[in-house]
């Protein structure tokens, strides 16, 4: 049960009656942060209580969802926490205002909490900027992402493809060309001039007699085109995109190339 400590309602509350929330902000939890904080709380103590909802005879998660997964992964029986009783709507509300101000979301993730205040809560998008402290056109692009395709926002959650670009791509009339812009994009890196050049080439050729309208999509890349470079992944050097040579590895062997060229 939970044992009062102190006057402003922070408890030391067994980890057995605690429930994580049903939806978390992150789609994805870093194991190596975890750890990290869990190496931070066993060295100084866990700094700050996280928030719980009494329901009955438990607690759900408000927020500090990964101080407690950290501190559940030192086998610790207890965890500092302040407890309130709210209703399912508020604790939506209080979980969403709070990750947006504090924890580092992903645009994706980003866009799912602002969704979630305007349908629970009625929102606008005024509303939403002045408890986030993110301007009305911020919140408005963001909830954009939420209808881009789905290989989109995927490419968008791990960081592959900038919301600007993925913003440009998304005007490309034609859904096939569309995806294959954005792997090109991922896989090679691009910005937001050069993608909004591919869909106006790509507009351009429809109009054009023999064009991608009769013949299929049209390649992305053309001779009377400037140049486009990356890195090279082994010398670092600038190369061409149009002459890039691709080489799959899994996540186990890219980690294991990436010591080798420290080295």
């Amino acid at each position: 049960m939970a044992k009062k400590e102190e006057i402003d309602q922070i408890v030391n509350l067994e980890m057995d009656l605690i429930d994580r929330p049903m939806k978390v902000a992150r789609l994805e939890i870093d194991g190596e942060y975890i750890k990290e904080l869990a190496d931070s709380i066993k060295e100084r103590g866990q700094l700050q209580a996280i928030k719980v909802s009494k329901k009955g005879g438990r607690y759900e998660i408000v927020f500090g969802d990964r101080r407690y997964l950290a501190t559940q992964s030192l086998g610790r029986d207890h965890i500092k926490a302040v407890v309130v009783t709210m209703s399912e709507k508020d604790i939506l509300i209080d979980r969403a205002i709070e990750n947006l101000q504090k924890v580092d979301l992903t645009p994706l993730e980003e866009a799912q909490q602002y969704d979630l205040l305007i349908t629970k809560m009625g929102a606008t998008y005024d509303k939403i900027a002045k408890v986030t402290g993110k301007t009305p056109g911020t919140v408005k692009r963001r909830l954009h992402i939420l209808k881009m395709p789905e290989y989109m926002q995927r490419e968008l959650h791990k960081g592959r493809i900038s919301v600007t670009v993925a913003e440009e791509l998304q005007n490309c009339p034609d859904e096939a060309q569309k995806q294959y812009y954005v792997e090109m994009a991922a896989e090679h890196g691009l910005t937001k001039e050069v993608a909004r050049r591919w869909v106006e080439d790509y507009r351009k050729s429809l109009r054009t007699p023999g064009g991608a309208s009769e013949r299929g999509s049209p390649p992305p890349f053309h001779a009377e085109q400037d140049p486009i470079y990356t890195a090279c992944f082994l010398c670092k050097g600038a190369v061409d995109i149009r002459k890039i040579v691709r080489l799959n590895v899994c996540e186990v062997c890219g980690k294991e190339l990436e010591k080798i060229l420290e080295k």
